[in-house]
């Protein structure tokens, strides 16, 4: 991490080995054996965890494709009946973390069906992305027209693009079919069973997941130590990685990773402290956008611009203080996080 981060948080405290300039390029997979090695005999060996070799995983997987499809397709019929910013963000989480079981999955088997639901969801979440900007934007704005009157402008601007966002979003959900990501979640089922019923495929799974987690939690960790304050895109950068590491742990909690309740609200609230962050920066781009289009208003903007800047620098620095523990965010009886080789 560049000195900016490193004077404002003391954020080194990530576990053995030292991360490379890219994970691109692997280093040798440590043995477990190895003794001379500093992150071998730091944790239990893989294979001593019963969580992590036993059929608690091809479970918790089965069950959490199956909660994850139920979630989604619920908060589809809900967005259905109605485009509240409720319903727009409920859906894209819920298809966030039914894509995150196809990027599990499709890290241990090379089924074109596992990666053709990925590309239908990712294009789900992705058409939903500007409608839900500019209701977090409208929501924000409206809450403080009262403090702030000089906003009516862009709230206004803001509804309409809303209202033209709405009817496109209306007429894609029309040709959509739930069924058909449902023809997907059964092949991921599928595949689960099969890995169920075969020892030899159960032990590869077992052994895949923990690798897929492992290096989740490094690519986090590698942009962590990339984050500067003074650039505020490498905190969301962090944000989606450990998006996508947080929903790993998610499917595989309470049995795999011992996760309970707690464990995953911590979760939960070190992504959120980025994502304030960048909720902030959004309506500061907004803003700023509608100041450069209007220069008439640029001049009343001043107050409310100085405003966000304060909430921003706020909630930057609740990041800065929670950043060091992600250290924490691993499961305390997996072994160490270490460089894998490419599958």
């Amino acid at each position: 991490m560049r000195a900016t981060f490193q004077e404002q948080s003391n954020v080194a405290n990530l576990p053995p080995p030292v991360l490379p300039e890219t994970l691109g390029h692997y280093p040798p997979l440590l043995s477990q054996t190895d003794t001379d090695s500093s992150a071998a005999t730091a944790r239990p060996p893989l294979h001593s965890i019963p969580r992590l070799t036993g059929p608690d995983v091809t479970v918790c997987l089965a069950d959490a494709i199956q909660n994850r499809w139920r979630l989604f397709a619920e908060r589809h019929r809900r967005l259905e009946q109605e485009f509240s910013e409720e319903n727009v963000h409920e859906l894209r989480v819920a298809s966030r973390r039914l894509i995150s079981q196809f990027d599990l999955l499709g890290s241990i088997v090379s089924d074109a069906t596992v990666g053709k639901g990925r590309r239908v969801l990712r294009r789900r979440v992705k058409a939903l992305g500007a409608l839900r900007d500019t209701q977090l934007q409208c929501a924000f704005i409206a809450e403080r027209l009262d403090e702030f009157p000089e906003l009516a402008a862009v709230y206004r601007s803001l509804q309409r693009r809303e209202r033209s966002l709405l009817k496109g979003a209306a007429a894609e959900f029309r040709v959509f079919k739930l069924r058909k990501i449902r023809r997907f979640v059964d092949d991921l089922l599928g595949i689960i069973v099969d890995h169920m019923t075969n020892f030899a495929k159960g032990k590869q799974l077992c052994s895949t997941v923990f690798w897929v987690a492992n290096d989740a939690y490094l690519e986090v960790a590698r942009r962590q130590q990339a984050v500067d304050l003074q650039d505020l895109s490498t905190v969301h950068s962090m944000r989606i990685a450990f998006k996508r590491f947080r929903y790993i742990m998610e499917a595989l909690s309470p049995h795999v990773t011992g996760f309970d309740h707690r464990k995953l609200r911590t979760l939960a609230g070190y992504q959120r402290r980025m994502g304030a962050i960048q909720d902030l920066v959004v309506i500061q781009n907004c803003v700023s956008t509608f100041a450069g289009q209007n220069s008439a208003a640029s001049k009343q903007l001043d107050s409310f611009s100085k405003y966000l800047l304060e909430r921003r620098t706020r909630a930057v620095r609740s990041f800065a203080r929670s950043a060091d523990k992600l250290s924490e965010l691993w499961p305390e009886d997996w072994p160490s996080p270490k460089i894998s080789l490419p599958f």
